[in-house]
């Protein structure tokens, strides 16, 4: 995976969960390696488009290309307010923004 021109890494555990908090882009054979996984935890800087990280629009295609059961947004920046990002997201059942302190029942 590329953050910019730096090569990053995300993690897959046990076939459940894929981590992937900093990212730019996701090349399709990581894509095909976590497709329909049950969690994702993944990289939503902000909404407007930044050179090293996922917007919201980038993150929303990737859960749309992955299709996980329930996706988490994570490593969001100050210009993303979490309650309006909740609001935004109130039509997708299976994507919630995280926060400091969140805890996962898996």
């Amino acid at each position: 995976m590329k953050h910019g021109s730096t090569k990053t890494i995300g993690y897959k555990i046990n076939n459940d969960i894929a981590y992937i908090p900093d990212v730019k882009t996701i090349p399709k054979k990581t894509i095909k390696k976590i497709l329909n996984i049950k969690y994702l935890i993944i990289d939503c800087f902000r909404t407007k488009e930044h050179n090293l990280h996922v917007s919201l629009k980038e993150t929303l295609n990737y859960i749309n290309l992955i299709k996980p059961e329930k996706a988490f947004l994570t490593h969001m920046s100050k210009d993303l307010d979490y309650n309006n990002l909740k609001n935004k997201l109130k039509k997708y059942k299976n994507i919630e923004p995280c926060y400091d302190g969140i805890k996962f029942n898996i």
